[in-house]
């Protein structure tokens, strides 16, 4: 043979093992889930979505179901994207399905020691036996009063900045070393990176506060679209609370609209839009569907949140916000809880980021006033009720003004409310 010809062969024969591998692994007799139409070498990796990705898998649904296949070369993905799919894999199966894959980026950060990220074995057992024992929801109140510490900083930090604060995923007051605007800054810069893309992501992944952070955002963009909501929640809070103190985890039973509020937040922008990973232990078959070991290595398996949280058949007219969802009333039917914005059985624990949400909304709207920002002609500045894309999920940059309620809500923000 020409030497010269040797790179064509070996190239062309290359080709042809791969055509093989594709067309009989297709050929097995239980099939993958649907999805959309892979190639030889490229699989589906033209069809995967680069930009909000959970919108484009959510519209896929009425196409392919609520159970789909990508076929994406080094990251085969199974996304799934309804509740009722969702419990039965990840909580009814919770045993084949609580492995997580190897998250390269974290890894590099030196992450890899976080309960959320870490592979399912005895050290992720041990790692997570130590949290409950520490963190189960019977411990909860004795870090109440921490909570309540950085919650009246919080409070001063907000209000000892300008009336008119941009609100850039935090807000802009005016001292420099403002640890609340660094914490948010830093949010950001992590949410607008890639989750795959470059080694950008190595530096950030220590500044992920994302529970508190994106809620809070969520709920402040809502008092500015909606004030009636701001008025009802101050209301309650007023005659629960008064006017001369804060409130504490004690009120929580009585301010049922602050737990709506809170949960319709998590609902309405679910800050890991597309969940965490999963993978499989061993291969599975789901409704006449093979599920392959190793194959739920999607960033969507905890799984697509967004689509799970915005199913209109548990949830009408998802895209407004409406905390009655979750108000008690004579005869009405609550929809679900949006547990699915924390995962899912093994993987899953909500009770931490509630409470601490819970106290820093509650505070926020009992001292505070926020309204839309008015620009230098004195015309009202609209925000805009859009998200950031990325691995976490915050409203875009806004604009708000910022006061405190009354003369005695500005003494209890000074006095850190005592």
């Amino acid at each position: 043979m020409d030497p010269s010809l040797l790179p064509v062969s070996l190239s062309f024969g290359i080709f042809l093992l791969c055509c093989w591998f594709y067309l009989s692994r297709n050929r097995r007799r239980v099939p993958l889930p649907p999805g959309p139409r892979g190639f030889p070498l490229v699989g589906s990796l033209w069809n995967a979505p680069v930009e909000y990705p959970w919108v484009t898998y959510a519209q896929w649904t009425a196409t392919y179901g609520d159970v789909l296949y990508l076929d994406i070369p080094g990251n085969p993905t199974v996304v799934i994207n309804s509740a009722q799919a969702a419990v039965n894999l990840l909580e009814k199966r919770s045993g084949n399905y609580s492995d997580r894959p190897d998250f390269t980026m974290i890894q590099l950060a030196g992450w890899d020691f976080n309960l959320g990220f870490m592979r399912y074995s005895e050290q992720w057992r041990m790692h997570r036996r130590m949290f409950h024992q520490y963190f189960q929801l019977r411990a909860v109140p004795e870090y109440y009063p921490a909570q309540m510490k950085a919650t009246s900083v919080l409070l001063q930090q907000i209000y000892s900045g300008s009336v008119i604060m941009k609100t850039v995923y935090g807000y802009d007051v005016n001292a420099d070393d403002d640890k609340f605007v660094e914490l948010a800054d830093r949010a950001q810069e992590s949410a607008s990176e890639g989750w795959f893309p470059g080694a950008s992501f190595l530096g950030l992944a220590d500044t992920w506060r994302k529970d508190i952070l994106s809620v809070v955002l969520s709920t402040i963009l809502v008092f500015l679209l909606h004030p009636e909501i701001q008025t009802k929640v101050q209301a309650e809070l007023d005659a629960v609370v008064g006017y001369t103190r804060l409130p504490n985890f004690e009120d929580r039973l009585q301010l049922p609209y602050i737990e709506a509020i809170l949960l319709e937040a998590l609902r309405w922008n679910p800050v890991l839009p597309l969940g965490v990973a999963h993978r499989s232990l061993k291969d599975d078959v789901y409704r006449g569907y093979y599920i392959p070991a190793d194959y739920l290595e999607s960033p969507h398996l905890d799984a697509q949140c967004r689509a799970i949280l915005h199913d209109e058949r548990d949830y009408p007219n998802p895209m407004v916000f409406d905390p009655d969802r979750f108000m008690p009333g004579d005869g009405k039917q609550l929809q679900p809880n949006p547990t699915a914005a924390f995962g899912f059985r093994r993987r899953c624990d909500m009770s931490w980021p509630l409470f601490r949400a819970w106290i820093a909304i509650a505070s926020m709207a009992s001292t505070l006033s926020f309204s839309k920002a008015v620009d230098s002609e004195g015309s009202v500045i609209e925000p805009s009720a859009t998200f950031t894309d990325g691995l976490l999920s915050f409203p875009a940059p806004f604009k708000c003004t910022i006061k405190a309620r009354s003369a005695e809500a500005q003494a209890v923000i000074n006095s850190g409310g005592l």
